[in-house]
């Protein structure tokens, strides 16, 4: 089961990359341009991956592995406190992208988001919040 769940988010990471592809502003395919492309498609395939993941999984997998999907959401908040709001993976996209950036320079900048367009991104980070609420709801009810 788990083997078709992780083939289903693969196809959809590589389905939203390939819609977000055309739609780049001219700024962002000008700093990439520059920058080290090997490194910004590993970045960015890694956000797609998480990012599909945190969309998808109460839909994919079974309320069984729920504490997992928890457990990883705890380990994402505490990370963007532990780096002043700012993702990892969206860190390593800015230094790649301006290898002068400093960590909390723009910690609410995102360029994996504004691949999408300010407000689909917004729309998507909605999901995946309807999405964790989903989860602890069927979590709590599956334990109480």
């Amino acid at each position: 089961m788990w083997q078709l769940s992780l083939l289903f988010i693969i196809s959809i990471m590589w389905t939203i990359a390939s819609a977000v592809y055309p739609h780049k502003s001219e700024k962002l395919k000008a700093q990439e341009r520059n920058a080290n492309q090997l490194q910004l498609y590993a970045v960015r395939m890694m956000h797609y991956f998480t990012f599909a993941l945190s969309l998808l999984f109460p839909w994919i997998f079974p309320p069984s592995y729920d504490g997992w999907f928890l457990a990883y959401t705890v380990i994402l908040w505490i990370h963007w406190e532990l780096l002043k709001m700012e993702c990892i993976l969206s860190l390593w996209e800015k230094q790649i992208l301006d290898p002068t950036y400093q960590l909390g320079d723009t910690p609410y900048s995102n360029p994996f988001i504004d691949l999408f367009g300010r407000d689909i991104g917004r729309f998507l980070v909605y999901i995946t919040f309807f999405n964790l609420g989903f989860v602890l709801l069927r979590y709590f009810l599956a334990h109480k």
